[in-house]
C-alpha cells in the first residue's frame, strides 16, 4: 500500500487507456485505483524500479513515488 490514493497518468497512458473498450478501460481504471488506495493487485517490481500491474489482458506500467506518495502510470498495454 502507498498511502494516500495519488495518482497521475502521463499523456501517453491517458492515450493508451482511451484506445481501450469502455469495459476494459474501466477496469484498468478501477485496478489502478484499487492499488494506489489499498495495495491490492497482482504487481511484478521490475529490476529497473518500475512495476507491472496486471488487468486480464492489460498490463500498466507503473512507477512510484514515494517522497509524495504517488503512483505515475506510464503506459497501459496488452499483455
Amino acid at each position: 500500500m502507498i498511502g494516500p490514493a495519488h495518482v497521475e497518468w502521463t499523456e501517453d497512458a491517458l492515450d493508451d487507456w482511451k484506445r481501450l473498450s469502455l469495459g476494459d478501460a474501466r477496469a484498468v481504471a478501477e485496478a489502478v485505483h484499487r492499488w494506489a488506495t489499498t495495495g491490492a493487485g497482482i504487481v511484478i517490481a521490475t529490476e529497473g524500479g518500475e512495476y507491472l500491474l496486471f488487468v486480464g489482458e492489460y498490463v500498466v506500467e507503473f512507477l512510484v513515488d514515494t517522497s509524495t506518495h504517488t503512483m505515475h502510470v506510464c503506459k497501459v498495454r496488452r499483455s
